[in-house]
């Protein structure tokens, strides 16, 4: 079972994984 600091954890890390993604994405010009 997971408690609500493990679900936020989970979602921490999700979102700082689609920012650093979408700043991959994003070209350096």
């Amino acid at each position: 079972m997971f408690s609500f600091v493990d679900l936020r954890l989970l979602l921490l890390l999700g979102a700082t994984a689609l920012l650093t993604h979408g700043q991959e994405d994003i070209p350096e010009v």
